[in-house]
């Protein structure tokens, strides 16, 4: 396989030590109400405090949820009544009704929050303190997993009603891929091997996966295969190795939000522009996409800023375009 090489050292440590940049998951699916033209997003300006801030594109108006040098993007629960983020030292709880922070947990460290179907819990790795938190939210229980290791994906499953882990022990020496790592959940305290699933990299119609794989020599790739025979269907070079990414998937495309390209995997191809992703054979691409994603719907849609022409796009993953802008008025 030949595959175009990229210095990945920072990539590597923060799987090492299961602390991974917030570029792979920096977006959170249901952060961007398409239908109602309203967002939460993160706001990192050159200098100063970072903002978590709510936008109403429709009505014009905007209001600060928080504001700090080391927050970290908002993920809000399935009824949007909950944003839950990170500062420096807690997770947070905000209740968006109320307009207050009502609950928060110590975290020294951790990667993406993951909350369950129902809007009342949590889980988060906090890699630093060796746990994975599951939080219940309504009981103010907080459910410490022992776990020291490299964490890939994390996923609520409706069918066991408990949350799931694609995780590895260790860093191998060679190279690693997220289908190398056990599907673990949480019983009594404890992770215990679940063989109910094939990967949480799976589409929600089970009919597509990415793999997402790290060569030590080469860099990273990612694959897409069909289900139904664990079929090929492209592989392109990466800059990142996926690691507890955030994705949307739309009929038959995928989108990961971290200024990644959507995926048609019908045509095995790229339909929008990328600088993160370029096909096995082919050049990296030199010129920075001047779009940042921003927030995201469930599906279907996510919201970008662009850059270069200072406006906000809305962009429709079934089909790479942009089919919405907003000003900026604030």
């Amino acid at each position: 396989m030949k595959i175009n090489r990229v210095i990945f050292f920072i990539i590597i440590m923060q799987f090492v030590t299961g602390v991974l940049c917030s570029p792979v998951f920096a977006v959170y699916p249901g952060s961007f109400d398409f239908n109602n033209n309203t967002a939460y997003i993160l706001e990192v300006p050159k200098k100063g405090d970072r903002v978590i801030r709510y936008i109403d594109f429709k009505d014009k108006t905007e209001k600060i949820i928080k504001s700090g040098f080391f927050l970290r993007e908002p993920a809000i629960n399935h009824e949007r009544e909950i944003i839950s983020f990170v500062s420096k030292k807690n997770i947070n709880f905000y209740d968006v009704e109320k307009e207050v922070v009502f609950f928060t947990v110590p975290k020294i460290s951790g990667s993406k929050i993951t909350w369950d179907d129902s809007g009342n819990k949590i889980s988060y790795y906090d890699s630093s303190s060796h746990v994975i938190m599951e939080v219940d939210i309504n009981n103010r229980e907080v459910i410490k997993i022992p776990f020291s290791g490299i964490m890939f994906q994390t996923k609520w499953d409706v069918k066991n009603n408990s949350f799931l882990y694609q995780l590895m022990d260790k860093y191998p020496n060679d190279d690693v891929s997220n289908l190398d790592a056990k599907i673990m959940r949480n019983v009594d305290g404890k992770l215990e091997e679940y063989k109910g699933v094939k990967t949480l990299s799976m589409s929600p119609n089970g009919e597509y996966y990415y793999e997402g794989k790290e060569y030590p020599e080469e860099g990273n790739v990612v694959s897409f295969y069909k289900s139904d025979g664990d079929n090929l269907i492209s592989l392109f070079g990466s800059t990142t190795s996926l690691g507890d990414a955030n994705e949307v998937w739309g009929k038959d495309t995928v989108r990961f939000l971290f200024q990644g390209g959507v995926f048609d995997l019908k045509t095995g191809k790229l339909i929008t522009y990328t600088h993160n992703f370029w096909p096995e054979e082919g050049p990296r691409p030199k010129k920075i996409n001047p779009r940042r994603d921003m927030a995201a719907d469930w599906n279907n849609y996510v919201l970008m800023w662009n850059t270069d022409a200072k406006i906000f796009e809305v962009e429709d993953i079934n089909t790479g375009k942009i089919i919405k802008t907003y000003k900026k008025f604030w």
